[in-house]
């Protein structure tokens, strides 16, 4: 490739972000939330507590399943409560700054912008190969899998937004969840918690670090 088509190239990509963004403000301000990132920190904590914690009782036990079962129960039941109060207040942040940037717009509307039109060749196969691969992990005996498998996934999606709604907030997060998750392919099985720790409480903790530093209360714009 020589230097005009490389020039015809790059001008190619900045007119595709300037389509994309015109045609997309909803979404570049839905991306922008504020309080998305700030809920991301507290769980984050939360999340590498608890997988630190099954990770240092399992080595002294020799297994997960050794452990006492009070204290299984008390681990899995915080990752349930992370995963559920992380979904349900997701809906309702996202939800209500729908219906701020737009009358009559709610989750549903989001979600049918993101999966939806012209988006629908960008994340619909990101999403069917994220639920076949972590199917597949599973069918093959390998449950602990799908924490790296899905964060494979994720980070080229979240890169993606960053260059296509100029959200630079979502690179930290995406390049991590990208890198973990190769090297969490190889080194999981043998650590699951501690892995899980690193991967997912780590990306959070990236995300809520670089949300905040890239948004202002009551300005969700880059700084």
């Amino acid at each position: 490739m020589d230097s005009k088509e490389l020039d015809g190239l790059l001008r190619d990509i900045q007119e595709l972000k300037r389509s994309v963004r015109k045609a997309n403000p909803f979404l570049r301000d839905i991306f922008a939330i504020r309080a998305y990132a700030i809920l991301s920190l507290p769980l984050g904590v939360l999340l590498l507590a608890d997988c630190m914690a099954a990770h240092f009782l399992t080595k002294a036990a020799g297994s997960f399943g050794a452990i006492d079962a009070a204290w299984r129960t008390l681990i899995i039941g915080i990752l349930i409560a992370i995963a559920v109060v992380g979904s349900v207040m997701k809906w309702i942040i996202i939800g209500r700054k729908a219906a701020q940037i737009k009358s009559g717009a709610n989750f549903g509307s989001v979600v049918a912008a993101v999966y939806g039109g012209h988006w629908f060749n960008l994340s619909a196969p990101l999403v069917i190969c994220m639920i076949v691969t972590s199917v597949f992990t599973v069918a093959a005996g390998h449950f602990w899998l799908i924490s790296p498998v899905i964060a494979i996934w994720m980070g080229p999606f979240c890169c993606i937004i960053s260059v296509l709604l100029d959200r630079k907030e979502y690179v930290p997060g995406g390049w991590y969840m990208t890198a973990t998750g190769l090297v969490g392919l190889f080194l999981t099985e043998g650590a699951p918690f501690l892995w899980l720790a690193i991967v997912w409480a780590g990306a959070l903790l990236v995300f809520g670090i670089a949300g905040l530093s890239a948004t202002k209360p009551g300005r969700e714009e880059n700084l």
